[in-house]
């Protein structure tokens, strides 16, 4: 039996511990504090004792006294600086064997020697960087670790919730992880990083630090009462509980003025969206900001816009189809507002807790490669007789219930408008048949647009609801095999006229008035034989009615008709004008009622014709498009299988 796992985003300002079975998609992401997720990624050094991590920390370092604190030692920032520095390197360490020891003590399950454990790193980090973590893992007690890059541990993280598709996890994805302390940026395609870039200055911090700036700017006298001590204490700590409430308000209405207190050391009142935009596009960093962070400090040398300087990360990109903000600063509105601009066509993806993605990708990544192992052989075997109940179950039906559907209303209209109209006038007037014929033709040609619009949107209606019931049968059958995601629409690959069905279809192929008017309609045609087989059979009371010319009339036909045959009898009679006495008789309501079913089912076996026609020559394309996107999902699959976490180097 394979371990359970337990995966580390090891973080500059904030870490993410999340555990999951080997076999189940169900990530425990761990909790230290009651309500919020990681912990500070800090250590507190104490004269005798075990060192402090996370916000026990900074509360005991906030409280202490002066004296107190020459027993203390802080240490933070130190992640970037692990393979440069051995001090930071030992405080790596002593952080991590402080999380496990604390997780101890607590009875929280998570010993990472009985698991597996992956930890993320940066798209930048270079060999030295991760033998250094691995070494630093290693030291502290979670074993041989195993490594993925962080992009990867947010991508497989949405795939889990069905948030993408493998298939498009597979395109071109952007994912921008704006946290605590750094903003990196990564351009996937395939599951693999093309490119990285980042900002390791840019971060939450900065936002923490304008609260803090703001907090003394409205509490006149604080930031001269504080001691060295405090002032760190308010600095990194009550000014960020300041930043994340405020952020939380204008993330639902950003028109409102909020409010927020810092326990004794004062609050903020009425700080609205515009003028925290204004701040921040016109950053000055304190002082203890500059030696926390460097001389690459964002506003070091000058006032400094840092939604200018987070746009060009993101002009970085040469384009995306997907975006993925992860990290805990892509809450901010204006993140989402700013990628939307830049990147309107790409569909933007976010957690509601955007900060531990990563570290729960990296916990299912095991659990995914397994539960996809077990579908991929079921898939493929399966895939052929599922290509064909698409045909059967879906594309079948919807076309039969369009051609029902166009048919019915193009005939009612043609009867109603065209067929009716023609052949009351001839049962009143008279006239010849060869006339009649042209009556019907131009009345149905006049409606020409009508009736080609109402093909059209059955065929669009139709057109429209393929895709979505082949993605719902694809989605049950992914279920069935145990996937759990789904592309968000159906591509269908048509040749050159693009991916609608619609556009595809030959339309002038398809209309019966486009046909009416090149002399291949059947409508008049069927009518008019109704009339001449009227005539032809009248010889008893309908010929009898219309006196002398009738019984001239049908005794030549009588003769003629055996002379000749029926047939030859109704093409020599289009050019007879029939009186109008002998049309009355001879067109009885029987007789229309005869001929107007016998026009509908012209009409209705023409339209008929013409859609499965030209339907049956895109329809190859079309379920080839529907086995591709199956293939595509299943391809991506076995991508994700492939993937590989670097395992570390024993020291």
């Amino acid at each position: 039996m394979t371990k359970p796992v337990l995966a580390v985003d090891f973080g500059t300002s904030n870490s993410y511990f999340c555990k999951c079975p080997s076999d189940e998609l169900l990530p425990s992401p761990v909790d230290f504090i009651a309500d919020r997720t990681g912990m500070d990624t800090v250590v507190l050094y104490r004269e005798g004792r075990s060192p402090l991590v996370g916000s026990m920390a900074l509360n005991t370092w906030g409280e202490a006294t002066e004296e107190e604190r020459r027993s203390l030692k802080l240490i933070t920032r130190f992640k970037p600086e692990i393979d440069r520095d051995s001090e930071s390197y030992r405080a790596a360490v002593a952080f991590l064997s402080s999380v496990r020891e604390e997780a101890e003590v607590r009875h929280i399950p998570f010993d990472p020697r009985s698991r597996e454990v992956y930890f993320g790193v940066p798209c930048q980090a270079g060999g030295n960087y991760l033998d250094s973590l691995t070494s630093a893992a290693f030291e502290a007690g979670y074993g041989r670790v195993k490594t993925l890059e962080e992009p990867i541990g947010a991508l497989l993280y949405h795939i889990s919730q069905r948030d993408m598709a493998p298939s498009e996890a597979m395109g071109r994805v952007l994912v921008l992880d704006f946290g605590g302390g750094t903003c990196d940026l990564a351009s996937l395609e395939g599951l693999s990083v093309r490119s990285s870039w980042g900002d390791w200055s840019l971060g939450g911090r900065l936002f923490d630090d304008l609260f803090f700036r703001i907090l003394c700017e409205r509490n006149p006298g604080l930031e001269e009462s504080m001691d060295e001590g405090t002032s760190y204490f308010v600095h990194w700590y009550w000014s960020r509980i300041l930043k994340e409430s405020f952020s939380t308000t204008m993330a639902r209405d950003r028109s409102v003025l909020w409010s927020g207190t810092a326990g004794v050391y004062g609050g903020i009142r009425r700080l609205g969206w515009d003028e925290f935009i204004e701040r921040i596009s016109d950053y000055r960093p304190t002082e203890d900001m500059i030696r926390s962070i460097g001389g690459d400090c964002p506003g070091s040398d000058g006032p400094e816009n840092l939604v200018t300087r987070l746009e060009n990360l993101v002009l970085g990109c040469d384009g995306a189809d997907s975006v993925i903000l992860a990290g805990g600063s892509s809450l901010w509105p204006f993140v989402s507002d700013l990628v939307q601009r830049i990147m309107p066509e790409a569909r933007l993806i976010r957690s509601d807790q955007p900060y531990g993605v990563v570290s729960r990708g990296l916990a299912l990544f095991p659990a995914l490669k397994n539960k996809n192992g077990r579908t991929l052989s079921s898939l493929r075997r399966d895939m052929h007789r599922f290509v064909e109940e698409i045909r059967t179950d879906v594309i079948d039906p919807v076309l039969e219930d369009t051609v029902d559907r166009a048919s019915y209303d193009v005939a009612s209209l043609l009867i109603g408008e065209a067929v009716i109209p023609a052949l009351e006038a001839f049962r009143r007037d008279g006239g010849k048949i060869s006339a009649f014929e042209k009556r019907v033709t131009s009345a149905m040609e006049d409606r020409k647009d009508s009736v080609d619009r109402k093909v059209t949107e059955h065929l669009r209606s139709a057109s429209e609801k393929i895709p979505v019931m082949v993605l719902e049968k694809l989605a049950l059958w992914f279920r069935k095999n145990g996937v759990r995601s789904m592309p968000r629409h159906l591509e269908l690959a048509l040749g050159e006229e693009g991916p609608d069905i619609l556009s595809a279809l030959d339309m002038s192929g398809i209309s019966p008035v486009a046909r009416l008017s090149s002399g291949m309609d059947r409508v008049a045609a069927v009518l008019a034989g109704a009339v001449v087989a009227s005539i032809c059979g009248g010889g008893g009371m309908a010929l009898i009615a219309s006196g002398l010319p009738g019984l001239l009339l049908g005794g030549v036909i009588g003769l003629g008709g055996y002379a000749l045959g029926r047939e030859r009898i109704r093409k020599g009679f289009r050019d007879v004008s029939i009186p109008k006495m002998m049309a009355r008789a001879v067109v009885s309501e029987g007789t229309v009622e005869k001929a107007v079913a016998k026009s509908k089912k012209a009409i209705s076996d023409g339209l008929q014709d013409g859609i499965r026609r030209e339907w049956a020559a895109i329809e190859p394309e079309l379920m080839a498009s529907v086995e591709e996107m199956v293939r595509k999902e299943i391809a991506a699959l076995s991508m994700l299988n492939q993937l590989e976490g670097g395992v570390s180097r024993e020291d």
